[in-house]
């Protein structure tokens, strides 16, 4: 709901009170999102009219305890590499993607070469014993 609306180049680091209240639509809970399960922060980037993600970045500015109640910029661990790289590994073939996972995906589609070929196979060699 956040991506339609908002303006290209848009960064915006929501806290935990924020998750939990406006995402999962909860009531504050006793333990603030994040804190025991999450290594990191969430990051919504809209990088133009057809990329917008969510990222988690780590943070770590505290080994003993990373959790961060309020984030911000200065907080996440690589950020300004991040999104330097981000543009680099956009992927035009779906809305929002990035082209390692979309190679990955290929590679581990059954509909791409060999996968193809050893499905054929089989569905030959059932054919036959049926």
């Amino acid at each position: 709901m956040i991506g339609k609306n908002a303006p290209t180049g848009c960064l915006f680091i929501p806290d935990g009170r924020y998750i939990s209240k406006e995402i999962y639509h909860r009531p504050e809970p006793k333990m603030p999102y994040g804190r025991d399960t999450n290594y990191g922060i969430k990051v919504f980037v809209k990088l133009d009219s057809y990329h917008q993600m969510v990222l988690n970045i780590p943070t770590g500015k505290n080994v003993d305890n990373p959790y961060i109640e309020s984030p911000k910029l200065e907080d996440l661990i690589g950020a300004a590499n991040i999104f330097a790289t981000l543009p680099e590994l956009l992927s035009y073939r779906h809305e929002g993607g990035l082209l390692p996972v979309e190679l990955a995906n290929d590679v581990a589609s059954l509909s791409t070469y060999p996968s193809a070929q050893i499905l054929k196979m089989f569905a030959e060699e059932s054919f036959r014993t049926s």
